[in-house]
């Protein structure tokens, strides 16, 4: 209670957290067809029902993976 008493804790849902894994795995899929990442993104857009904007945060780690932790490191 003394550390996060009065606090917000924000938990995702699974269902989200399944969601941006499954379009990671796309994305992936999609570049290893040559796909370009515009092409890419309007797909996924059109898949997931978001924009494009949304689906470059949720790739961000897979199209700029870092040196020091993420889904490579």
């Amino acid at each position: 209670m003394k550390e996060f008493g009065g606090g917000l804790i924000y938990i995702p849902s699974y269902k989200s957290t399944k969601r941006d894994e499954d379009i990671k795995e796309d994305y992936k899929n999609l570049l290893s067809q040559k796909k370009n990442r515009r092409e890419i993104m309007l797909l996924l857009s059109n898949k997931y029902n978001l924009s494009q904007q949304r689906l470059y945060a949720i790739t961000e780690d897979v199209r700029n993976p870092s040196l020091f932790g993420g889904e490579n490191g």
